[in-house]
């Protein structure tokens, strides 16, 4: 059978700046690959915490060039403008692909 392997992501370092929350997509895959390639699990809300952002993909090899994969849209929503500052943030995302 073939192995079911998903795509979580998480923010490894660094911290969302108060009033803010970070999301990511995954669109469609896209390109040449004839495995299953994964089903995106639509936008989901970055934390410390483990989400599953790309699930049921069968094999680890999406093809290469800008044309092959799954695009990713990363989106900042204010959700509470009393609690934004001006500053600069750094803050590194992981991918971590699990079978």
């Amino acid at each position: 059978s073939e192995p079911n392997i998903s795509i979580t992501v998480e923010v490894a370092s660094g911290s969302i700046p108060d009033g803010m929350e970070l999301q990511i997509e995954a669109k469609p895959y896209v390109g040449m690959s004839k495995s299953r390639q994964g089903m995106p699990t639509g936008k989901i809300r970055v934390s410390n915490r483990p989400r599953v952002l790309i699930d049921n993909i069968s094999t680890c090899y999406t093809g290469s060039g800008r044309n092959e994969g799954h695009q990713l849209i990363f989106s900042f929503i204010i959700t509470d403008y009393s609690k934004v500052r001006s500053g600069i943030s750094t803050i590194y995302v992981q991918y971590t692909i699990t079978q």
